[in-house]
């Protein structure tokens, strides 16, 4: 038959079983069991009450048995060993322990599953009545924990009575750890109680303790007791079913990706259980799948999916898929540097640096600074920025205006360097000015920056003019022109004949040492002043080969050079005194006047 008793669930135990069971005429063995497996909390239990008449010999049983669970505190493995064995003691109590002779009261426990037994006697002549015999339980490895110590069970002395019409009571005791659906998850020792009240046991068969050690298929292993007494036989069975084994999974780990992804993770399994064995709770477990999808909650917890697969008797595993998952794209940003000015434009290289961030994953790459050198406007550049599980994002600066070419400016009005006369209309100056890209931030009007004009130059000199232009860039160009303002000089006069414009000047001839009266208008009088230097500049020239000649058809009486101004025939006459030596030479004379003005005149001498 299937027993299903009521045992602690959970925890590591020490169970001691004690049983009786007579094994001929008024001959009563008594069986105690210890169990233990590795780091448990050790409990005793107590069974196998007799009744033995006077005179009988018996014995206590003792077995370690393991099984499954672990309290802490214990140390692991078998309690009792070897080298650190459990003792176990043997003692009688009650109204009627001195008709209980215990020649060894103590046996050493140096192992799991292995039966040790402390004998005992009924004295012949024992008085009918109860006595109580204690198993205490001491010694084994340090930090060995025992509970319900020490246990006891009853003996009864009784004389046999001349007549018993009822055979002996059998009954299983089952100790073990017990799962689900009647298996046992754990080594499970099987003893008997056999008893009658009416005569003793005469003899049994099967009725020592056993011990299951291995799993069993859905058959289970079935232990027989038969005990005969006077009033007859009685024969009982019990199957044990034990699967000590949790259910296996392929793979047989758990998954745990450690990469960050952007993907869900999944992962097939099979799970079964081993054989012999108690089978899968539900068949449907022997294929399942794992899925990772969630993003996770921070870079240190990952994304997780887990079943637990258990077999009919409740032994389970647990199975966990773990990945790192993050489905957000990263941020990034863009800036461009320097910035625009108010207008929106730079006029240099723009450089775009981008900045990057994932609160998950974290960044992987970011978009190296970009460098917009070229001219043009509405520039843009774009940065990417990829986290560690593959997501990306862009970023976008736009509106980049670049114009590093400046405008085009001129002043305009007159040519630059032209010379006016003080009759002429003086021109006016404007300003012509463009840009093709950014355009000009203003309209620029001409700035005289210099004019040399004064009174006692008659008002000639220079007047110089600026325009400077900006275009909407910052860039700025300038152009600088003048012009100049001077006496009306129509040549000089006669006797003195001009350069011409042959490849050769006309070489006025006279005797040297004459005074030559070179004479010139200026359309008024503007003092005398106008020479500057004055006298003016005389320079030796080489008289040409071939020249063109003119004579000096006037000459001065005056012995000294000097300027003077006839109003009557407004004009000037500068005589110039030259001397004896510059016979066989040829000079130049270069009058040159304060508007800055040079006029020059060449001239051959003669002895």
């Amino acid at each position: 038959m299937k027993l299903k008793p009521r045992l602690p669930r959970g925890g590591k135990r020490f169970y001691l079983l004690c049983s009786l069971v007579i094994t001929a005429l008024l001959v009563i063995p008594v069986a105690a069991v210890l169990a233990d497996i590795a780091s448990i909390t050790n409990q005793i239990a107590t069974s196998g009450d007799g009744t033995v008449a006077p005179g009988t010999p018996g014995q206590a049983q003792i077995v370690v048995l393991p099984t499954n669970s672990t309290p802490s505190g214990d140390p692991n493995g078998c309690d009792s060993t070897g080298s650190s064995p459990a003792t176990a003691t043997l003692t009688a109590s009650g109204t009627n322990a001195s008709a209980i002779s215990i020649p060894n009261p103590s046996v050493s426990v140096t192992g799991c599953g292995t039966p040790f037994a402390i004998p005992y006697t009924v004295k012949s002549g024992a008085a009918d009545g109860p006595a109580t015999l204690t198993v205490t339980l001491t010694g084994g490895r340090t930090g060995s924990q025992w509970t319900n110590n020490p246990s006891t069970f009853s003996i009864t002395v009784k004389t046999p009575a001349p007549q018993d019409s009822t055979p002996p009571t059998v009954t299983p005791n089952v100790v073990g750890t017990l799962g689900e659906d009647g298996w046992y998850t754990s080594d499970v020792a099987v003893s008997w109680n056999t008893t009658d009240d009416e005569s003793p046991i005469t003899s049994s068969s099967g009725c020592d303790m056993s011990v299951v050690t291995t799993d069993t298929d859905d058959s289970g292993k079935t232990f027989t007791c038969s005990a005969t007494s006077a009033g007859g036989t009685t024969t009982k069975s019990v199957t044990i079913y034990r699967d000590a084994a949790a259910p296996t999974t392929d793979p047989a780990d758990d998954v745990n990706d450690t990469t960050w992804r952007n993907t869900p993770l999944e992962q097939d399994f099979t799970a079964s259980d081993p054989t012999p064995g108690s089978g899968l709770a539900n068949s449907a477990d022997a294929n399942f799948t794992l899925q990772a999808a969630s993003e996770s909650e921070d870079a240190q917890t990952p994304s997780t999916d887990s079943k637990t697969i258990s077999d009919v008797a409740g032994n389970s595993v647990t199975r966990t898929l773990s990945a790192f998952i993050d489905l957000t794209n990263p941020t990034i940003s863009g800036a461009a540097a320097p910035a625009a000015n108010s207008y929106g434009w730079n006029n240099g290289d723009v450089s775009v640096t981008y900045t990057c961030d994932d609160a998950l994953s974290g960044v992987a790459s970011c978009s190296s600074p970009t460098t917009l050198s070229s001219d043009g406007a509405n520039q843009s550049a774009q940065g990417t920025a990829t986290d560690n599980a593959g997501n990306t994002d862009s970023a976008t600066v736009s509106d980049i205006n670049i114009d590093k070419t400046k405008p085009t400016v001129s002043v305009n009005g007159f040519t630059d360097g032209k010379q006016f006369t003080l009759a002429d209309t003086l021109p006016t100056a404007t300003c012509d000015a463009s840009d093709s890209l950014s355009g000009l931030a203003s309209t620029p009007s001409p700035v005289k920056t210099a004019d040399t004009r004064t009174s006692s130059t008659n008002n000639t000199g220079k007047v110089t003019y600026k325009c400077e232009a900006t275009d909407k860039a910052g860039n700025t160009a300038s152009d600088t022109k003048s012009f100049y303002v001077v006496y009306k000089f129509d040549g000089f006069r006669q006797p003195v004949d001009n350069p011409g414009t042959g490849a050769t000047p006309v070489y006025n001839q006279t005797k040297a040492g004459q005074a030559i009266p070179i004479k010139f208008s200026l359309f008024g009088n503007k003092g005398l002043s106008i020479v500057d230097p004055n006298p003016p500049k005389l320079t030796q020239v080489t008289c040409p080969k071939q020249m063109s000649l003119d004579a000096i058809e006037e000459t001065s009486a005056s012995s000294n050079s000097g300027l003077t101004y006839d109003a009557t025939a407004d004009q000037y006459n500068y005589v110039w005194k030259t001397a004896s030596t510059y016979a066989g030479k040829c000079y130049m004379i270069d009058i040159k006047l304060n508007d800055g003005t040079s006029h020059q005149a060449y001239f051959n001498f003669t002895k």
